[in-house]
């Protein structure tokens, strides 16, 4: 869920900031009720400001999440162009992955930094974009001195801020957010450094944040993007272009994300290897018939799959948390619907951790259903305890993530393995997937 957090940023400040300005911050993310210990989520973010003139800036930033779920490396760091009044595009934004317990969102960070043609001093107010502005005081963070100023709208208190005396830059913020369905949480962000670093200092952290966002534009990734598949050329890329950019971030806080993208470059080819050792041993082999119960409970027949070109798809099958893509379960359905008058079944298989649980089992089941109801699934889905996804070959043993899908032939041999989310074509679905079954109905019969 996509929040907007803009500050509104009115006019140029009387005093600006210089190239090479650096600021970290400490945030907090929390709700409002429940247990903090459950709900909250810790983060630092880091500004650093360069080409500052009198008709903008650039702003680099990295954001570091403890708790709640967190951003690959690959969204952990990012770069701003304000203009004159530092008003900023909000698609550019730092953002939280935040993990709730039904789903996630994505909590933009505001841009730390507050202008305005209103002369600050106590109880000072003034009206702008139908929020109302109080001066209530004077006070003082990192050591610096800084006006509060209380922030409401018609339904009441929305944004409290201590901004710098002597500059633009927000000192502390309290912000209410509303996230989920409704559910009320507090961001809280307050500077704890500010520091000048020198022009030579600047030129090589600039150097560094450059050739990391150069990477991630040749990876194709998007800022925000939740389920990023590294596919072959991907992976390919990475092992390429990777030593070349981390060789050129030689500080802090770069140095940190260089590390994660290093272990996450290893973890990749390390998963990539095992993935294809499982394909391998796979492809051109009799398919497994592990023992898997339909819904009901009843044990399902292999036997009906006879003579039929059979697409196995692993998911979670869960009502929650429920995130887009929703495992591309739509497209399947789309495929199914397509090509059952022509020999091909389709077979939904939930693999998840209630249901592997004695315990939980008939709640894993109950939520499944509704998954499917939800979905208004055509094709049936069956429940698995483990026992399935182990005897195909279980991805998640590397690290890596449901889906997988197996297309069995005719003849009941497996022909494709492939895990992950397929690359979706607007006019054709699941482009790939739907020509591997093409196939497997021409050489499988």
């Amino acid at each position: 869920m996509h929040l907007a957090l803009v500050l509104a940023l009115m006019t140029l400040p009387s005093v600006s900031l210089e190239s090479g300005t650096q600021l970290q911050y400490e945030g907090r993310f929390v709700a409002e009720k429940g247990d903090p210990a459950i709900t909250e989520k810790d983060f630092t973010l880091t500004c650093l400001v360069d080409h500052a003139s009198d008709q903008g800036a650039v702003v680099y930033w990295t954001l570091m999440e403890q708790g709640r779920g967190k951003w690959s490396w690959l969204g952990q760091f990012g770069k701003l162009e304000v203009n004159h009044k530092w008003q900023v595009n909000p698609a550019q934004l730092p953002t939280l992955f935040y993990q709730r317990p039904s789903g996630t969102s994505i909590v933009p960070v505001m841009l730390p930094m507050f202008v305005t043609d209103q002369a600050l001093s106590k109880d000072a107010t003034w009206i702008q974009d139908r929020l109302d502005y109080k001066v209530t005081g004077d006070t003082r963070v990192a050591g610096q001195k800084g006006w509060n100023i209380d922030i409401r709208n018609a339904y009441g208190h929305q944004r409290t801020l201590v901004i710098d005396k002597e500059s633009p830059v927000v000192l502390a913020s309290t912000s209410t957010i509303f996230i989920g369905q409704g559910e009320e949480h507090e961001l809280t962000l307050e500077l704890v450094e500010r520091t000048q670093i020198s022009q030579p200092q600047l030129v090589v952290a600039r150097r560094g944040f450059d050739a990391l966002l150069r990477l991630r534009g040749q990876l194709g990734h998007e800022p925000r993007t939740r389920d990023f598949r590294w596919n072959p050329a991907r992976l390919t890329i990475l092992r390429k272009e990777l030593p070349a950019a981390v060789d050129q971030v030689v500080s802090e806080p770069l140095l940190a994300i260089a590390q994660s993208a290093r272990q996450d470059a290893k973890r990749q080819k390390n998963r990539s290897g095992a993935i294809n050792a499982v394909r391998k041993q796979l492809i051109g082999q009799a398919a497994p018939h592990p023992q898997i119960t339909e819904m009901d409970g009843k044990i399902f027949d292999w036997k009906k799959t006879n003579g039929k070109v059979t697409v196995l798809h692993f998911w979670d099958y869960r009502d929650r948390p429920l995130e887009e893509p929703y495992g591309q379960v739509a497209y399947i359905d789309f495929l199914y619907r397509n090509r059952k008058d022509q020999n091909v079944t389709v077979l939904g298989v939930a693999v998840n951790e209630l249901l592997e649980n004695q315990a939980t089992h008939s709640r894993g089941v109950q939520s499944a259903k509704k998954l499917r109801s939800f979905m208004n699934l055509s094709y049936p889905v069956l429940i698995d305890g483990g026992e399935a996804i182990r005897a195909f070959g279980d991805p998640r043993v590397t690290g890596a993530k449901l889906p997988v899908v197996v297309v069995i032939d005719a003849a009941g041999k497996v022909v494709h393995y492939h895990v992950g989310l397929y690359k979706f074509d607007r006019d054709r679905g699941l482009a790939e997937l739907d020509d591997t079954v093409k196939q497997a109905m021409k050489t499988g019969s």
